[in-house]
Formats: C-alpha cells, structure tokens, sequence
C-alpha cells in the first residue's frame, strides 16, 4: 500500500469525486487528473483510496511516487522503469545523466504489458514535474497528481482536468475521527475537537511519503512489490493473480 498514514476505512463527502476518477481508471487512459487543495484537506486520502480500488478491483499496477522533491522524484521515477521493464543499464545511463530520464520512463510506460495508475504524490512544487519533463500521458495508463498549488500552467495542458479538494462539512469532519479512533470517539467530542482546528477543519491529514507511521497491511488487499529501505521514493502495487510477463519484471 501507499506511504500513507492510516486513511480512514470510508471516504466521507467524496463520493462524486471518487466516481469521476473510477471512470478516468478504468476508461481509454491517456489524461493526467490533478487534485488540489489546503495541505490536510484529504487529498491523499482520495488518492490512496483510488490506488487501492484501481489494484484490487480494475486490475490495474499501482504506481505510487512522492513527488515533493527533484531526488526522490527522479529516484522514484527511475523505480517505476525498472518495474516495466528497464534494464540496469538503461537505469544506470538515466541516473548518470547518460540518458534522458524522463524518456527512459515514458517509454516503458507506454510499452507496459499492463494498465496502470501512476499517483504522484505531494507535488506542491509544479516546478520539479516541469523541469525534468516528467509530467507526460500514455495511452496504456492514468496519472493523479496530488498538489497544494492549483494554478500552475502545468495542469492546463491537454488531457488534463483539475479537481478541487475542499474541507470537510463539520459534520463528516467529526465522523472521520470517529472513523480514525481506535476506541471510537463520541460524536459530540469530535465535533468539538474538529471546532478547535477550524484552519483544517473537518481534514484527514496523511503524513507524507516516507513517514514513519505506515498504514498496516489489511488482509486480502495487493501487497507492495517494491518497497525501498528508508525514505521510499516509490511503490509498486499488482493486482493478485499470475505474476506479470518476465519483461515486465526484469530490472
């Protein structure tokens, strides 16, 4: 699963959103979908829970990168290469500056023996996706991106659609503590408690990609195939089933 803290087992007010999105994974592919709000407004929220439908139920790889920084974007990226299919020499050349980056990626994601969601996380930086040009469609895949900056040139393009991520309604802010409480918070207190944090109000806050607190692993759901020790720049979900053609495994 993503690098997420603990989400919260249902999305509240986020219904319509979620059901645009389902459409945009499971249609042709081919458009970038940006989500954009406050920090803490839910937007990882929306996207982990897109990533582990568009694994367990569409059949979909889930390709998860944190894109809040230039290195663990371009690492992540590189990961996300390996797993359709570069080799390590290409991979070398890439991370030598022997090779375009970028290119290396979007060839092997538009060469990718399965469909796939890419969610780059936390690019509220749109400067780091522009400079690499690492932002790009594909006919065999969807791209979600998750940033605080909503106005950026970089999601006008074509194929690509904005969505905004609001705060919660108080009401359903309270009901995603309950939902997050180990021991199930009243109502009433968490209404209150939601009323004292009135800048993110009614927000699930996940930590970013590589916090130490990990969502644990829920019994039945797809497993990462490619965590990294530490900061983890990127993960690899696969639906469950037969493993993907050797191709599209080697390194």
């Amino acid at each position: 699963m993503p690098l997420v803290g603990r989400a919260p087992g249902i999305l509240r007010d986020r219904a319509d959103l979620m059901e645009r999105l389902r459409a945009a994974v499971t249609g042709p592919g081919g458009d970038v979908h940006v989500l954009h709000g406050l920090g803490g407004c839910g937007k990882t929220a929306v996207a982990h829970a897109l990533f582990t439908e568009a694994v367990r139920d569409h059949g979909r790889v889930g390709l998860w990168v944190n894109a809040s920084e230039r290195i663990s974007l371009r690492a992540g990226m590189l990961a996300v290469a390996g797993d359709r299919g570069a080799t390590t020499g290409e991979l070398a050349a890439a991370a030598g500056g022997q090779r375009a980056a970028a290119d290396l990626v979007s060839h092997y994601l538009d060469h990718s023996a399965q469909r796939w969601l890419l969610v780059l996380d936390n690019a509220d930086d749109p400067t780091v996706l522009e400079e690499g040009g690492w932002l790009r469609t594909s006919p065999l895949g969807t791209v979600l991106v998750t940033t605080r900056h909503a106005t950026s040139p970089l999601w006008r393009g074509a194929g690509s659609a904005r969505y905004p991520v609001g705060v919660l309604p108080e009401a359903d802010a309270a009901q995603v503590l309950c939902d997050l409480a180990a021991a199930g918070t009243g109502s009433g207190q968490s209404r209150h408690l939601v009323g004292r944090h009135s800048d993110h109000a009614g927000t699930h806050r996940t930590p970013r990609a590589g916090a130490r607190n990990r969502a644990p692993a829920r019994r039945g759901e797809p497993q990462a195939a490619g965590r990294l020790a530490g900061r983890s720049p990127a993960l690899i979900s696969r639906p469950a089933g037969p493993p993907p053609p050797a191709a599209a495994r080697s390194r």
